[in-house]
């Protein structure tokens, strides 16, 4: 090459040392090489060669050296950018199909994500969100009913009470709470603890996870549907802000008993009904086992309930449901918590909330009612 220079040192005499490397660069015309160095266009290429070992093997260890280093830019390039914005657009990737799936769910899929065992229940909630919860139990009238949790807490400093279905987490529990389905006593025990908030003006949340109350013969001697009644009228006529979130099954009157909210704020994958789909099957086809096709008429998802104005928001939930342990726990109780607080501060400010929740029921399904009508004409 005629940009390159040889050096070889086949002719010199040995070092005083056998071991010690002599490198000897030659160069034609050291001007001329000075400035092609500056320019950038030579390499110079050097042979080294050691006494007694590589000379006697005929080898040779050469390097090739830049003659010039590169510039040097006020802006150099961030090392990893490329890799950085390409993990980026497949997180994205991700995310969107992961939206795309829990959107593709079917709402009989969503009743089982509803009733499934690791969703987070109302003492969860209250366990995540509050501190310094009291227990209050009993109706003053003689009963007591496990399957509804209710008392007074702090939520951020601030003292409310709080109310919610309890299912039960392991078999023995289930039991004893009648799967969440409360009888006459839980609903006048309710009754007791929303009367004692509007005396101290607390705000009361209320958690639903209910398949409804309880159908027993025994509920019914004691007066279940008076109890709910009075439940619906004293809520109606509340003076303290009440809000409502419908963790998992919302089923019947036995919900509803709970859940006349100022705002009514439902999980993703929550269902809120006027009875549970089997119910909804036996009744109206004589047949239990179609209770997947009833799920898709019934419009029970938190979607279709927003379309008609019946909740006020939905809550995401992580990829799967909602869970009571594990990756997704804290991310779903952070996203209620946040929401709590949204609502309350704006509950708050309402001269009179009492009002308010009566204009809310009343103008509730206007405008599906208005569609409806158009259609029909």
């Amino acid at each position: 090459m005629d940009d390159i220079r040889t050096v070889n040192r086949n002719n010199e005499p040995a070092a005083d040392n056998g071991s010690q490397e002599d490198i000897n660069v030659k160069a034609e015309n050291g001007a001329v090489m000075d400035s092609a160095v500056k320019d950038g266009a030579v390499k110079a290429e050097i042979t080294v060669k050691t006494e007694g070992t590589l000379k006697t093997e005929g080898m040779a260890e050469t390097a090739v050296l830049p003659a010039a280093a590169p510039p040097v830019t006020d802006n150099p390039p961030v090392a990893g950018n490329g890799d950085k914005t390409a993990q980026e657009a497949q997180e994205a990737q991700e995310a969107e199909e992961a939206e795309e799936a829990k959107k593709a769910l079917t709402p009989a899929q969503r009743v089982a994500l509803a009733r499934s065992i690791s969703r987070p229940g109302t003492m969860q909630f209250i366990k995540a969100l509050f501190t310094d919860f009291f227990e209050q139990k009993g109706d003053r009238l003689g009963g007591e009913d496990p399957a509804i949790l209710g008392g007074v807490a702090l939520f951020h400093g601030q003292p409310v009470t709080v109310l919610g279905h309890r299912k039960g987490k392991s078999l023995d529990e289930n039991v004893h709470c009648r799967f969440g389905m409360p009888t006459a006593e839980g609903y006048r025990k309710v009754q007791r603890l929303l009367r004692a908030a509007e005396k101290f003006r607390r705000p009361v949340i209320t958690f639903i996870d209910t398949p409804g109350a309880y159908p027993g013969l025994e509920a019914e001697a004691r007066g279940q549907g008076e109890a709910i009644a009075r439940c619906l009228a004293l809520m109606s006529t509340l003076k303290t802000p009440l809000l409502t979130v419908v963790i998992g099954e919302g089923g019947s009157g036995g919900a509803l008993a709970l859940a006349m909210g100022n705002r009514v704020l439902m999980l993703e994958n929550a269902v809120y009904s006027i009875l549970s789909p089997e119910g909804f099957a036996s009744i109206l086809w004589k047949d239990k086992s179609r209770a997947g096709e009833a799920c898709d008429v019934m419009k029970l998802t938190a979607a279709d309930l927003l379309k008609l104005g019946v909740v006020d928001e939905i809550l995401p939930e992580p990829e799967g449901g909602a869970r009571s342990a594990g990756p997704g726990a804290k991310e779903i109780f952070r996203t209620v918590d946040r929401a709590l607080q949204r609502h309350l501060a704006e509950l708050q400010k309402q001269s009179d909330p009492a009002r308010a929740r009566y204009q809310k029921f009343r103008g509730m399904g206007s405008g599906f009612l208005q569609v409806a009508s158009k259609e029909n004409l």
